[in-house]
């Protein structure tokens, strides 16, 4: 398991930042690294400039594939919700422990 940079509850972190009224739904990230992950993958570069939104991205895939909580409701209006590749990837289900 990884450290963030941000301690605390990452679900509670991420719920709090989608409730902002300036909030910009990137949960379509996840698809990409669910292809990554599906290749075999083990490491993974995120390289932004400064003020880019790299530690709400770690919060988002902390609290999306942590198995500390139920995190469905966070991300059932959100657009990750609605993916097709999400709900045909059944081994990943089994890897990562529950897909929305």
């Amino acid at each position: 398991m990884g450290y963030y940079l941000n301690p605390g509850d990452i679900l509670e972190l991420y719920k709090g930042e989608t409730e902002k009224p300036y909030f910009v739904d990137k949960t379509e990230m996840i698809e990409e690294l669910i292809t990554v992950l599906e290749q075999g993958r083990s490491c993974i570069s995120v390289t932004r400039p400064r003020r880019f939104g790299k530690s709400l991205a770690a919060s988002m895939i902390g609290a999306f594939f942590g198995k500390g909580t139920d995190s469905s409701e966070v991300f059932s209006h959100l657009k990750i919700a609605v993916s097709e590749k999400l709900c045909r990837t059944e081994i990943l289900a089994g890897r990562i422990g529950r897909v929305v």
